[in-house]
């Protein structure tokens, strides 16, 4: 079956702010503490991990490290935010931020 409505069976419908790898299927969740938290929808099992990667808690201990800083990382209104903020302390020097994309 192909057209517009076509969805494939085993696509879940997305939370907002948690994703789905696409080949190992587990899910990706930025939690509010800013850590990122890994499920595996078919033995149930999790992980708890930094932005950066780094293992914190659970019985998953290695994840996909670009989605975990994907997920975690610093999203468009972060860097927006942090371009309009007044003064911004850049190696020592207070100088404004300039962002270029």
């Amino acid at each position: 079956m192909t057209g517009d409505n076509y969805r494939p069976q085993w696509r879940m419908e997305e939370t907002p702010g948690k994703h789905r790898h696409a080949f190992s299927r587990w899910t990706y969740q930025k939690l509010a503490d800013g850590t990122v938290r890994v499920e595996d929808p078919f033995t149930e099992a999790w992980g708890v991990f930094t932005p950066a990667g780094n293992w914190l808690e659970g019985d998953i201990a290695d994840a996909e490290l670009h989605m975990i800083g994907w997920v975690g990382g610093p999203h468009v209104t972060d860097l927006i935010a942090l371009e309009h903020s007044p003064r911004r302390r850049i190696g020592g020097l207070s100088s404004p931020v300039r962002l270029s994309v």
